[in-house]
């Protein structure tokens, strides 16, 4: 993998989900939810003097290739930059592609409690995550699967999609305005695709943020 590549996408990483913030929840939660990693580890990193940055890359790699946080510090700590511990973690193109699915599907399931291994046949399948939360929150106000309505969304609008599985306008506004209140602190959430729009494929430039804005969860 390309040095310089492998610290952008972890910059681009850090850059996204450094800036989401829970209520009532403290960094070290957000990280071990969302990364599905031990506070313990994250706590004995940070009296070893790492940073939240720096637990935040390091977690990535764990979730990415399956190991404990704890064994990604300790690469670090003998490779002294990410890049050798990227190396020493096993770290391929793969697991990035695989870690940002997983990493997704879990920020998606605490927000919505949305199904894991739904949402990362989904996301597998190139759809954006926002489109994903207001899919979830149609299927749930609907008591409709997510799946199926997921299906429907293609080249029409979320209000022909929520009135096929039997809501109203007003149903539908109020799904779109509680999905829209939850993504508003959270502007690039998902953006490190590099999706234009609710699907699309993958090339290298995929991994960086261009800096357009994405509204899926605002089509009227």
């Amino acid at each position: 993998m390309n040095k310089i590549r492998f610290l952008t996408l972890l910059s681009i990483f850090l850059l996204i989900f450094s800036s989401i913030s829970f209520a009532n929840q403290s960094p070290t939660q957000i990280i071990a939810e969302d990364y599905n990693v031990s506070q313990t580890d994250i706590i004995n990193a940070q009296s070893e003097g790492f940073s939240f940055q720096d637990i935040n890359r390091a977690s990535f790699i764990a979730l990415a290739t399956n190991q404990s946080l704890e064994q990604v510090i300790k690469y670090k700590t003998i490779a002294g930059d990410w890049n050798g511990t990227a190396s020493l973690a096993g770290l391929t193109d793969w697991h990035i592609r695989y870690g940002q699915h997983a990493l997704m599907a879990n920020q998606l399931h605490n927000l919505f409690d949305v199904d894991k291994t739904i949402v990362m046949s989904l996301l597998k399948q190139q759809y954006h995550p926002k489109a994903v939360a207001l899919a979830s929150a149609l299927s749930q106000k609907a008591n409709a699967d997510l799946e199926i309505v997921m299906s429907k969304k293609s080249f029409v609008s979320w209000y022909d999609v929520g009135s096929q599985i039997g809501l109203s306008r007003a149903d539908i506004d109020e799904v779109i305005q509680a999905i829209n209140t939850v993504f508003a602190d959270r502007a690039n959430f998902g953006d490190y695709y590099g999706y234009h729009g609710e699907t699309y494929g993958y090339n290298d430039s995929d991994y960086y943020i261009n800096g357009y804005d994405i509204e899926v969860v605002n089509i009227k």
